[in-house]
């Protein structure tokens, strides 16, 4: 039978990290709610979702290249 431990409690650095990371999602999704209708007017056919997946991916990229520089 295997042992229920609990895990540890998550460190401060985690939570913080986590809360930055939640605080940039939030972020991205205002700046594509207020960016849409712009661009749906130059493109009726792409969603809102598939608008915010290609920003989101975008950011992350830009993010991870200025991870690597600093």
């Amino acid at each position: 039978m295997k042992n229920n431990k609990r895990h540890p409690r998550t460190s401060s650095a985690y939570r913080a990290s986590r809360e930055r990371e939640v605080q940039h999602e939030i972020k991205s999704f205002l700046s594509a709610l207020v960016s849409y209708p712009d661009r749906f007017a130059r493109d009726p056919h792409l969603s809102f979702e598939k608008y915010l997946f290609r920003l989101a991916a975008t950011n992350q990229s830009a993010d991870n290249g200025e991870r690597r520089r600093t």
